[in-house]
């Protein structure tokens, strides 16, 4: 079990997918912030300097492609994980340079794989 120094970012605009992935993450070993929109989570990224970024791909104030480039280029080591319904969206608004390095799950996702791919990434 990881130990609760990892920090996971879940920039989720949506409250019940936000908990229930904070909940399956928590419960995982890791510790968990919430950003509501990608406005909130850029200033996170900043502030805090999370390990790996989960963030869903359609938000306010900044979308899920804006933070991804954005995240880039505030801490360029950033591990990143789309979760959308709507793969083909990311696929059409980024250039292969940028989805090169980000982890794609398509919702509905298992809370199985979320652990299993942050496990991976904060490794």
């Amino acid at each position: 079990m990881p130990d609760n120094h990892i920090h996971v970012l879940v920039a989720e605009d949506e409250p019940l997918a936000a908990e229930a992935l904070a909940d399956v993450l928590t419960e995982g070993g890791y510790r968990v912030t919430i950003a509501r929109d990608g406005l909130q989570a850029l200033a996170c990224i900043a502030a805090e300097q999370p390990d790996v970024l989960i963030a869903d791909l359609r938000m306010p104030g900044l979308n899920g492609t804006e933070l991804v480039r954005s995240a880039r280029l505030a801490l360029a080591s950033l591990p990143i994980v789309i979760v959308t319904g709507n793969p083909e969206i990311w696929t059409e608004a980024t250039e292969p340079e940028e989805r090169a390095g980000v982890t794609l799950l398509e919702k509905p996702v298992s809370p199985f794989r979320v652990m299993e791919v942050v496990a991976a990434l904060a490794a």
